[in-house]
């Protein structure tokens, strides 16, 4: 079997009205989580940064604590399995502004909004996981 690395992250940012998750429509049409390709030389995080500022246009801080490795098969790529490592981040401002060439939009989407977008159930385990960490790891989340 082949592997095939990337690496990204469960953006979020804090609004007036609470958490916001930032999710990526990928040009194969599926939501996602900000990510891409591990580079020679990289490491997973310089990947999540690279690709999250490529495919949104943010600049993020990395929570500690979280890290979480997805593995699946690829229809389009026979005998190639992908492995996507996803760390928590949270975007410094600004709204995203995809790069049309990377992904067809991103946008920032409360909990309930991100999980019903996405169509994979992996990516609606990853987002929990990341909010009960969120919720445990800050003061103010709103409830």
């Amino acid at each position: 079997m082949k592997y095939e690395r990337s690496a990204g992250a469960v953006v979020f940012t804090r609004q007036e009205k609470g958490v916001r998750y930032i999710i990526v429509r990928e040009k194969s049409g599926f939501h996602s989580f900000p990510k891409g390709h591990i580079e020679a030389g990289e490491t997973e995080m310089e990947t999540a940064v690279r690709e999250i500022r490529e495919e949104t246009g943010l600049e993020v801080s990395f929570i500690s604590g979280f890290r979480i490795t997805d593995e699946h098969t690829m229809r389009e790529k026979p005998g190639v399995l992908k492995q996507t490592t996803y760390y928590l981040a949270e975007a410094s401002g600004g709204r995203p502004s995809p790069r049309l060439n990377d992904v067809t939009e991103a946008g920032a989407y409360t909990f309930d909004e991100a999980f019903a977008l996405f169509e994979h159930e992996n990516l609606r385990q990853i987002l929990t996981r990341a909010d009960d960490c969120l919720r445990a790891t800050l003061e103010d989340y709103p409830v």
